[in-house]
């Protein structure tokens, strides 16, 4: 799987070079196949067609410049892992996605219509603001947690028992669900020793495009495609990504059946992809990106790659396509990044 994914992300590489060409009229616009193949084929080898690549690279340093340091030290990289701290769990032992930090308050969010579990006070008063009036909580009080809301916000408080002159701390998780602005907020409320703890519950694109940003922040815009499109093979898709379904028939070549499976959004970043399913009623077709540089495919796309370049008939290769909505408007205005 790993050498796949690197040869996956290292054949996107390709395509953004003319994002870079595009946004830089200074650079030199990157080499066709035609002068990539002619220069490989001077020095006695390369192979026809995008994937004329050598070894070199492919190597993981194109897309992990951390992933090369990381293999010449695998004791420090066990030790790493040894030190860190276990990775919490919801109740039953499932792994639940986190609020996600809010830097501008130093509290955290929460989005709509999911289940996430949040580290709240357990000796302390918490507080959840909603930008609307809460209409109701839902909780469960035997778990030793009591909730009062008004207006905005609510507040929880887990019990404290006493014990002569000890007091014993609550460490049972609990549900809130909490109703605000037409949404319900599904929280898994995790007693800590920590202060007290602010949460915000943000609309859905909002809380969407905030937690984007979270991930995707101190990369460039190279960087970002790839953690798209590997995110995308590898079907590790957060909650923040927008994914809609279309299993929607797309005709381009004779010999070969397309199949547009989903769509994803990463609001906050401008970024979508386009997965497509492509199957071959031949055997030996051998498959290159910029066959598939069509209007049919994507109006502007800043990458592209196939999971695997030759398919025989009847297999399936994904193909996928990131484009930028900020370059589809200004291309939209003149010129094309093509």
């Amino acid at each position: 799987m790993r050498n796949r994914v690197i040869a996956l992300l290292a054949g996107a590489l390709f395509l953004t070079q003319w994002v870079q060409a595009a946004s830089n009229p200074k650079l030199p616009p990157p080499a066709t196949d035609k002068e990539r193949n002619a220069s490989h084929q001077k020095g006695g080898e390369g192979d026809p067609g995008f994937y004329s690549r050598n070894k070199a690279q492919k190597e993981i340093a194109l897309i992990d410049p951390d992933g090369e340091e990381q293999e010449k030290k695998p004791a420090a990289r066990a030790t790493k892992e040894k030190d860190s701290p276990p990775k919490e769990k919801g109740p039953g032992g499932i792994d639940l996605p986190s609020t996600t930090p809010d830097d501008d308050t130093g509290g955290q969010l929460a989005m709509p219509e999911i289940t996430q579990k949040a580290a709240l006070s357990r000796s302390d008063v918490n507080r959840v603001v909603c930008r609307e009036p809460i209409k109701d909580v839902f909780y469960s009080e035997e778990k030793g947690v009591k909730v009062k809301f008004s207006g905005n916000s609510a507040f929880v408080k887990f019990r404290i028992d006493k014990a002569g002159d000890d007091l014993r701390y609550s460490t049972t998780p609990t549900e809130l669900f909490i109703v605000c602005g037409g949404n319900t907020y599904n929280l898994i409320a995790i007693p800590r020793p920590i202060p007290a703890q602010t949460i915000r519950l943000e609309n859905g694109r909002a809380g969407k495009a905030r937690e984007n940003a979270a991930l995707f922040r101190d990369l460039p815009l190279e960087k970002k495609i790839l953690e798209l499109i590997r995110r995308a093979y590898t079907d590790d898709l957060p909650e923040s990504f927008t994914v809609t379904s279309e299993n929607r028939p797309v005709p381009l070549f004779r010999d070969l059946t397309c199949i547009l499976r989903r769509f994803i959004t990463v609001d906050g970043e401008g970024l979508t992809l386009k997965e497509y399913a492509v199957t071959p009623s031949v055997d030996g077709m051998e498959l290159a990106e910029r066959d598939f540089l069509r209007r049919e495919i994507a109006g502007h796309p800043i990458a592209l790659s196939f999971d695997r370049p030759r398919v025989g008939k009847g297999d399936t290769a994904r193909l996928f396509v990131v484009e930028m909505k900020a370059l589809e408007s200004s291309a939209e205005g003149g010129g094309d990044v093509r």
